[in-house]
């Protein structure tokens, strides 16, 4: 192996390394405690009428909530969003981790809601429907076609997976376009655990073969055979920010499967090429995105001819409406606001 390869792999891993220190809590200490103080006349102040804690079987809940809450002030509406202690009301994302131990004893089920970020496939696979995984919780949101034809427990939405661009929710609400080097850029990793995962590998392979020019990044060291790979994305908006178009491929299609890969694209005003849910133009506008299909046999032609074209700065107005909507009404804590208040959830309701 080259010695310069070498240099790349150790950066890269390096790199993956420093992403996830960020989760760790102690960098938010301060706002942690500052939030977790708060009275009943300060809540009241604001106009919070509950305190939601987030369970998730992932790292990261506070950092991910001070960074996508307006002020990193943990606030949405009337719900103050915290990740440990006694709350008003619990929301369990995919399913609860192992050991979970409530603060005050387990809480009454209609206190308690669930919300499936993954895909159906992985729903299913790692037994988040599991009886024992949803018994503690009177609803929960999913994705999943085969697990709302249950009824029950299950209520229609999309995944409201956090974006990942790694910038909050003040810089991305203020930040105006960036300059825009390079026509399109690509994230992807190299996984295979799922048949979409395969086949977004497959179309990448047709992709470098059809000598359209691109940039690539991700994680995985058989990414390194492609033709402009870039090595791994320490910050997902330092790779979609220099890109006019991004070729976006969901893990998985389904009518309300839509993930933060779009959301990414968007936020950081790239045009994505979309490969996924069909019913995304319910929840953005239709021309924020082109649809594409990577199945059909044309679709590479069919970039190479939207490349071309290059409708970037027409499409320019439905980019900024689109994040927009993102930023303030189609992301997880706008959404569970906006339920608990239809649900009529609050402090009294619990008792608390």
């Amino acid at each position: 192996m080259h010695i310069l390869e070498k240099v790349r792999i150790r950066r890269d891993r390096v790199l993956l390394r420093l992403s996830q220190v960020k989760f760790k809590d102690f960098w938010y200490q301060r706002t942690i405690s500052r939030v977790l103080a708060k009275t009943p006349a300060d809540k009241a102040r604001f106009g919070i009428k509950r305190t939601v804690r987030l369970i998730g079987n992932f790292p990261g809940l506070w950092q991910r909530t001070i960074e996508q809450t307006p002020g990193g002030s943990c606030r949405w509406g009337h719900t103050l969003f915290v990740a440990q202690g006694p709350a008003d009301h619990y929301v369990i994302l995919n399913a609860p981790p192992a050991g979970l131990q409530w603060p005050a004893g387990v809480p009454r089920k209609e206190h308690v809601w669930g919300l499936h970020m993954e895909p159906e496939e992985y729903v299913l696979r790692l037994g988040y429907s599991q009886p024992g995984r949803i018994k503690l919780a009177s609803r929960f949101y999913t994705s999943s076609e085969a697990l709302l034809a249950t009824g029950g427990v299950y209520r229609p939405s999309p995944p409201y997976v956090h974006f990942h661009v790694g910038k909050s929710w003040d810089y991305l609400q203020a930040v105006r376009a960036p300059s825009k080097t390079i026509t399109l850029g690509i994230i992807t990793s190299e996984l295979r655990d799922l048949a979409g995962h395969q086949a977004r590998l497959r179309f990448l392979d047709a992709l470098d073969a059809s000598g359209i020019d691109y940039a690539l990044w991700g994680r995985g060291e058989g990414l390194r055979k492609y033709r402009n790979y870039r090595g791994f994305a320490m910050s997902k908006w330092d790779v979609h920010a220099p890109c006019r178009y991004s070729l976006v491929i969901e893990n998985s299609v389904s009518p309300l499967y839509w993930s933060e890969k779009v959301a990414d694209a968007l936020l950081a005003y790239s045009l994505p090429l979309y490969h996924g849910s069909e019913q995304l133009s319910q929840f953005l506008p239709k021309d924020c995105f082109i649809p594409i299909n990577i199945f059909e046999p044309d679709c590479i032609n069919r970039i190479r001819t939207v490349l071309e074209a290059d409708p970037y700065n027409e499409r320019m107005a439905a980019i900024e409406q689109a994040r927009g909507i993102i930023l303030n009404k189609e992301n997880l804590y706008a959404f569970l606001d906006r339920e608990l208040d239809t649900a009529g959830v609050d402090a009294s309701a619990s008792g608390k």
